[in-house]
């Protein structure tokens, strides 16, 4: 098998479990096993939070209905959808990678 010029490795159980500490990266479904769901971010204040706007938007383009945690490692965001597992690059907000599960594959089709 052939890996992608963008494939990589996942985090390591170091990195897993330094998560609390790491205000860049989003390695865990609630950032880390604390559950914190949020990082220091400074830069948002109060005073600041009523001008944040929207700098990337991916369409999915996925028919079902799903609900999804990004994930982001290394400048890589990774996001799933009913029917895909998606890579973007979340720095410059480009598309990387999709993944499409097959029919039958997917864990709700039940086979």
């Amino acid at each position: 098998m052939t890996l992608s010029a963008h494939a990589q490795q996942g985090p390591t159980q170091a990195e897993l479990n330094a998560a609390a500490s790491n205000a860049v990266d989003w390695v865990l479904t609630n950032h880390d096993y604390g559950g914190q769901r949020f990082v220091d971010a400074t830069e948002i204040t109060r005073d600041s939070a009523g001008s944040l706007r929207a700098v990337c938007v991916y369409q999915a383009a996925d028919l079902r209905p799903f609900h999804t945690n990004p994930l982001v490692y290394r400048g890589v965001m990774y996001l799933t959808t009913s029917q895909a597992t998606i890579a973007l690059d979340a720095v410059f907000c480009c598309f990387l990678l999709s993944v499409r599960f097959s029919s039958g594959s997917h864990p709700e089709d039940g086979r």
